[in-house]
């Protein structure tokens, strides 16, 4: 499936319908068609603001568009645009009825008499126009830049369900575009998760080099009703309260357990300086970074992040008069006066301390 790439800006909508205007043969008819419509839209949703007409020739055709005519800027609303087609059409080069038609229609023409061709012209662009609704209406990627997140076409609705974000309202509520769903729903639909789909998720989705290591390990608090200790009474109608003291079975010595099955611990890098400090509380590619793994792996799981930065990278530790410019402890401040011979990787972010205001 193909789809139109943004246009940078340098190169948007009015330079590319100068290029269309001076050689619209360079194109695709239906890329054409797609500029067109949106750089002049429609009064309503599915209408198409042109107009198709067959090249009335008999030469060999070269293109599929033979020329373009765009209303002038103040007709714009009125006049919509024409394509002189040399496929898809009644008569012309390359013509579903018999020569002769063509050959009627180009003398009308000669002879200034152009009502034979203008009819023909009316099946010419319903001809035209179906095609293309056809074309559009079985490639995704043409449908959705038509309609939209919200223009309700069976597709899109199935892979946002498959993604989990079936219904409206769990959308639009995450620094990331509802489209990272959309885009990532294969993944999504996969159970159980995988770590090597989130590496893959994370790294297309941030452009950057990603690690997952499992069982990272976590201390898990444990509530002091189930913490273990000694019993104060014993005997009949004495306190029957757990106690959590069978060696062995549910003992615990201290207020904190270590676990190793519930967390993993994604790594990045190595990273540039600039991706690096990106990726630091507060900042938004570290907030982008956990929503797109906590929306992939659910609640269940804990994780944590580890920054990587290039050795060539390492700052010089100085103070900074500016707020919130200076160094960080345990984030971004190393005191080595040598090249390090390694990538530092001492910065290990908790989900916890992310702000998520």
């Amino acid at each position: 499936m193909n789809a139109i790439v943004p246009t940078p800006p340098l190169m948007g909508p009015p330079a590319l319908i100068d290029l269309l205007r001076q050689e619209p043969f360079r194109f695709d008819l239906f890329r054409a068609i797609q500029l067109l419509e949106r750089q002049f839209g429609g009064a309503e949703e599915d209408e198409l603001p042109i107009r198709f007409a067959a090249n009335q020739s008999l030469c060999f055709p070269a293109h599929e568009i033979q020329r373009l005519h765009l209303p002038r800027l103040a007709d714009a609303g009125a006049e919509p645009a024409r394509l002189d087609l040399n496929v898809m059409t009644l008569t012309g080069p390359v013509s579903a009825l018999p020569q002769a038609y063509t050959e009627t229609a180009i003398r009308s023409l000669r002879d200034r008499t152009p009502g034979f061709a203008a009819f023909l012209d009316l099946f010419n662009d319903r001809i035209a126009t179906l095609l293309f609704r056809a074309w559009r209406r079985y490639r995704l990627p043409a449908l959705y830049e038509h309609r939209g997140l919200e223009g309700g076409d069976a597709a899109t609705s199935a892979l946002f369900g498959i993604a989990g974000f079936g219904t409206g309202h769990l959308r639009g509520r995450l620094s990331v575009r509802d489209e990272v769903a959309v885009f990532y729903a294969g993944l999504f639909s996969q159970q159980p998760r995988a770590a090597i789909s989130l590496e893959r998720l994370l790294a297309d989705a941030c452009g950057l080099p990603v690690k997952v290591e499992q069982f990272a390990g976590r201390w898990v608090a444990i509530p002091a009703e189930e913490q273990t200790r000694l019993r104060l009474s014993a005997g009949k109608g004495g306190d029957k309260t757990p106690t959590y003291n069978r060696l062995g079975v549910d003992a615990v010595a201290g207020a904190r357990m270590w676990d190793v099955q519930g967390q993993f611990r994604i790594i990045l890098g190595p990273l540039t300086r600039r991706q690096f400090m990106d990726h630091l509380p507060g900042r938004p590619g570290l907030r982008r970074l956990v929503e797109l793994a906590r929306l992939y792996t659910g609640p269940e799981l804990g994780f944590d992040v580890k920054l990587v930065l290039h050795r060539e990278e390492v700052p010089p530790c100085a103070l900074d008069g500016r707020e919130g410019t200076g160094p960080r402890l345990g984030y971004d401040s190393w005191l080595a006066s040598l090249p390090m011979l390694t990538d530092p990787d001492d910065a290990v972010i908790s989900t916890k301390d992310i702000d998520w205001r």
